[in-house]
């Protein structure tokens, strides 16, 4: 699959399937052949040691940018347990409150199409 037909997967994905992880997007890249490893983490804008999730390249995190930065589309911060139901949880703490940590801290999140956004 080329790039924008994995676009439309993962958007599609994520609209039928309410508070999609990481682990999900992954298990699609899987499933779409396609190598998303590197070495890239996506954190949050402007605060060090926060961190959403890890080692994707920079041609997986363009493809994942253009999906959630659709209208309708948005992340919402989640329990940890949904990603060890998942079967992956990151060997760092998780972040209890929105600040600036000295050390890295993992923050988990889902996403989730807004109904009012799906045609």
């Amino acid at each position: 699959m080329n790039p924008k037909e994995i676009e439309e997967e993962m958007y599609n994905y994520i609209r039928s399937h309410d508070a999609t992880s990481f682990v999900e997007l992954e298990r699609l890249f899987d499933q779409c052949n396609y190598d998303y490893h590197g070495s890239l983490e996506i954190g949050a804008q402007g605060q060090r040691n926060l961190s959403f999730w890890f080692d994707w390249s920079a041609d997986a995190l363009k493809i994942f940018d253009n999906v959630v930065t659709r209208p309708g589309v948005t992340m919402q911060a989640s329990s940890p347990m949904i990603y060890l139901i998942d079967g992956v949880v990151p060997s760092m703490p998780v972040a209890k409150t929105d600040r600036e940590y000295k050390h890295p801290h993992w923050v988990p999140v889902v996403f989730t199409v807004e109904k009012s956004a799906v045609k």
